[in-house]
């Protein structure tokens, strides 16, 4: 894989962005006419190839390349957060780009409604269309200049909290708007504007950027809302678009509920190359008994549980390997003594180590 990461990287940084600011231009994975600009899930996801492709880097043994690719990673991560943010919305932006591409992208969906006929315009539609044609006006009296622009209000503008490099502080008020303003009764709506449908992806992104920022009660309802969509067309399946249509069968649809369970709730960190695993749990409120078995993890497959028993919190670790290290983290319980495998141990901000096949930590408060 990793020549085609390389060449991936050259053509997005070289071919694909002729201004030299990091950011690719084109369309992104939005199917809106005119939105032909700097688009910010394209740029959130080219930061993610760079630090994904500088890690392999350093595995392969090729320090240099690794140095430059995580450099750039780091300088398009603040430059995302410095260009997209629009601080009156308290939202990213859906694009980065001139007037022209602003009042081209409000073209674009305005076009895009059109396409229906003249004589299929619901209501809605023309409500869209006046949305537009006020945006484009407003547009055009604004000076020229580069900027973030907010013009349909796309999911993906959650795409710097679902990877975690937005700032904490904006992460909770972007995310806060969404859930308030922005959900219909699956999840959020793929447009903003639109108002009308709803994606898997969408949720799932939706659920994962929440995890990430700790809010693990917040990240659970959001599973649960395609949790709701299960088994509608196809037995044993999730659809594409909420709650019941769209493909019967799409990989992504498990997104939103493998990803906030298994690295969040379970808090399952994976560092295979280094044959180590970080455990580091977030329980939504109510549960206290929870276990996950014969996870994969590169050669091997972990199994881990939480229970609360009459000794106090314990918790089950096995992997299928010698050889492999593991480690508890989570916050430290004021006054409460911790016991790996029924010995006194301590409890640091670096977590319990452990190694072996088998192992027991008992908290007891």
């Amino acid at each position: 894989m990793y020549p085609a990461l390389k060449m991936g990287i050259n053509w997005l940084l070289s071919d694909m962005d002729q201004n030299k600011d990091l950011f690719p231009e084109g369309y992104g994975i939005m199917e809106v006419y005119g939105l032909n600009a700097e688009l910010i899930d394209v740029a959130v996801y080219t930061q993610q190839a760079l630090k994904a492709t500088a890690s392999l880097a350093t595995i392969l043994g090729e320090p240099d390349t690794a140095e430059r690719y995580q450099r750039l990673a780091s300088q398009l991560a603040a430059k995302i957060n410095e260009s997209f943010w629009v601080e009156e919305e308290g939202s990213y932006a859906d694009f980065y780009g001139t007037k022209a591409q602003a009042i081209g992208a409000a073209e674009g969906a305005i076009k895009q409604i059109g396409l229906k006929g003249a004589d299929k315009l619901t209501q809605r539609d023309k409500e869209l269309i006046g949305y537009y044609e006020r945006l484009k006006q407003g547009f055009s009296a604004m000076p020229d200049g580069d900027r973030g622009w907010i013009t349909n209000k796309n999911w993906v503008i959650t795409t710097p909290m679902e990877v975690g490099i937005a700032p904490r502080s904006r992460a909770i008020q972007a995310l806060d708007k969404i859930r308030h303003q922005n959900v219909g009764e699956y999840g959020p709506f793929l447009s903003a504007v639109d108002k009308q449908a709803m994606m898997t992806i969408s949720t799932g992104v939706q659920a994962v950027s929440e995890g990430n920022y700790g809010r693990t009660d917040e990240a659970l309802w959001y599973v649960d809302k395609i949790v709701q969509t299960f088994n509608r067309t196809l037995p044993g399946s999730i659809s594409e678009m909420m709650p019941d249509y769209g493909c019967f069968a799409i990989a992504w649809t498990s997104y939103g509920i493998v990803l906030p369970l298994i690295q969040h709730v379970f808090g399952i960190r994976p560092d295979a190359m280094n044959k180590t695993v970080v455990f580091d749990p977030h329980l939504p409120s109510g549960w206290e008994d929870m276990s996950i078995e014969d996870l994969p993890v590169g050669t091997t497959q972990v199994s881990f549980s939480r229970a609360r028993t009459r000794k106090g919190i314990e918790y089950g670790f096995d992997v299928k390997e010698d050889g492999w290290h593991l480690v508890l983290k989570g916050k430290d319980l004021p006054g409460a003594k911790y016991y790996l495998n029924g010995r006194p141990v301590s409890f640091t901000s670096s977590g319990i180590p452990m190694s072996g096949r088998k192992n027991n930590v008992l908290v007891v408060q």
